[in-house]
């Protein structure tokens, strides 16, 4: 949340600016990119490039999204506020439980720039994480998101009103969770 904070006043275009955040990953950030993407020592030399290129260079919307190494910490705070503005800090928890979970959400377009939606998958979310969590479980969770994009495939979730969306939500996540109990 600190460089969300810290960059509060950035419009989500402003926020797509591609050199600002490269800007940042070299002159401002470089020691907290280097300790959190390249601690490790690649292998490859293809892997140490794509690394830098990945994390302190931004290429396009996904990678200002996802890979650069401190644009994608304002976005995940961006969405956070906008997804649940009285406990973003809950939102980030739940999210970043696991990776998949991130991946799912994040990398999907369809769902990250929907806040209807996304709010929505997150109140679902939310209700198993108080809950077993079972729905967090790799497999549970990656079957959860199969069924969305089947039923998103016929059906235009952002179209729905909320409380068909919610239904379909929930029938997918306790199709989900039954499923991976008979495995």
């Amino acid at each position: 949340m600190n460089v969300y904070e810290a960059l509060s006043e950035l419009t989500p275009h402003e926020a797509s600016i591609e050199r600002l955040w490269v800007y940042l990953c070299h002159f401002d950030c470089p020691q907290y990119v280097a300790a959190r993407w390249l601690k490790q020592r690649p292998g490859k030399e293809e892997d140490a490039v794509r690394r830098v290129r990945n994390h302190f260079f931004a290429a396009g919307n996904r990678g200002l999204i996802r890979d650069n190494g401190i644009s994608r910490l304002w976005w995940l705070g961006k969405l956070a506020c906008d997804t649940d503005p009285e406990d973003p800090n809950r939102f980030l928890t739940i999210l970043l439980h696991r990776q998949d979970v991130r991946s799912a959400l994040i990398e999907r377009p369809s769902v990250s720039m929907n806040p209807k939606v996304l709010r929505q998958i997150y109140a679902v979310m939310r209700e198993h994480w108080e809950g077993e969590g079972i729905l967090f479980e790799r497999d549970v969770f990656r079957g959860w998101m199969a069924g969305l994009n089947r039923r998103g495939g016929v059906v235009l979730l952002d179209a729905l009103p909320l409380d068909a969306l919610d239904g379909l939500l929930m029938e997918e996540a306790t199709r989900a969770v039954d499923l991976a109990s008979t495995v």
